[in-house]
């Protein structure tokens, strides 16, 4: 399985910022990974593939990615939509809190409802 498989988006360079994922019988279910590293904070973004969901593998390799940016001296951060519930618990398991509301815009493709 790879990024695509997850529903992860692909961007140019992205394999090189990838840092920890939890794989179950050899098959990679869950990762995590820096979206943005700038020179104080990496911004997390973490997927699991729909049948390894609940099993609490999201929350595990956002601990190792967390970990790991500490030890590069940067502080991890987390940013999502206000509808992403799922993101926002396992942001919540890991600790993060809200520090402010912002608008999300996109181009060029579809949004949700």
């Amino acid at each position: 399985m790879d990024q695509q498989d997850l529903g992860w988006p692909r961007w140019a360079g992205a394999e090189r910022l990838w840092l920890g994922g939890a794989f179950v019988n050899g098959e990679l279910a869950a990762v995590a990974s820096s979206f943005f590293v700038g020179s104080s904070y990496e911004d997390i973004g973490v997927v699991t593939a729909p049948d390894f969901r609940g099993r609490g593998l999201s929350p595990a390799c956002v601990q190792a990615l967390c970990r790991d940016i500490r030890t590069r001296g940067r502080q991890p951060c987390w940013s999502t939509s206000p509808d992403n519930l799922p993101s926002l618990r396992v942001a919540e398991k890991q600790g993060f809190q809200v520090a402010r509301h912002d608008v999300l815009y996109v181009a060029g493709i579809e949004t949700p409802d």
